[in-house]
């Protein structure tokens, strides 16, 4: 059966599937969900995309996205293209991560009822409670991807759109630079004293970049406080944070 044509244009908001490949997890570890919030949140921002609600579980993604002048398929192959290569890169993996391609409808309806599905999702897969969703990390209901910051709202009013997006909101460090160093050396297998050793093989350049990306985008530090705990120079952290991680 033919693929039914995509409906895009300008300023029309789209609600956004897409799935790991016979429904296995697209994340292995939250490493893996601060690569995906970056990555999509520049994506977001570089293609001029409005998002109005998002949410990343543990093998599907929801989004509510706003198209400008570039097509949503531009940003959709860029995201799904650049993350499964990271992926299978960081994890020695082969293969698709994706299942097909990736489902999207125009939204006609109220778009504060599509929003209020896709952050409802957490609290219907068990993985957080309606009183605690605020604080769920890998959700907009409390802070968007890329053209969305904080919703302003009460308690009760949490679940509905704003009228225009407004810019990123960046956290407090929630994590000192030493327990995060520590964490992603122990999930890359890299020993920390490598870190600043006068050769350094790929993995511990990429266990470095990947620290700088978690750290500045994830965490919140700033970047010259990254540098001075990495020992490089801060053009090295600006470098990694423009490539992406593992990059």
């Amino acid at each position: 059966m033919a693929r039914g044509l995509r409906i895009d244009a300008p300023g029309m908001l789209h609600h956004v599937t897409a799935r790991g490949v016979d429904g296995c997890p697209i994340f292995r570890d939250d490493v893996d969900r601060h690569d995906m919030v970056q990555r999509f949140n520049r994506l977001v921002v570089e293609l001029g995309f409005g998002c109005w609600g998002w949410v990343f579980m543990l093998n599907h993604i929801h989004l509510l996205l706003q198209t400008g002048v570039i097509p949503l398929a531009r940003l959709m192959a860029r995201f799904g293209t650049g993350y499964a290569l990271y992926f299978n890169r960081r994890h020695n993996r082969k293969g698709h991560l994706w299942q097909d391609r990736y489902w999207s409808r125009p939204v006609e309806e109220d778009a504060e009822t599509v929003a209020t599905y896709i952050h409802e999702n957490p609290i219907r897969a068990g993985l957080t409670t309606d009183e605690r969703l605020p604080d769920y990390y890998w959700c907009g209901y409390s802070g968007d991807v890329g053209a969305r910051s904080r919703f302003p709202f009460e308690r009760r009013s949490a679940r509905t759109a704003p009228s225009a997006p407004t810019v990123v909101a960046k956290r407090q460090p929630t994590e000192s630079i030493d327990a995060l160093i520590a964490r992603v050396c122990e999930q890359r297998g890299v020993p920390i004293e490598e870190l600043r050793a006068p050769r350094r093989p790929r993995a511990v350049t990429c266990a470095r970049a990947e620290i700088a990306r978690i750290a500045v985008d994830g965490v919140g530090y700033r970047a010259a406080d990254v540098a001075r705990s990495l020992g490089v120079d801060e053009s090295s952290v600006s470098r990694w944070l423009c490539r992406g991680v593992g990059a």
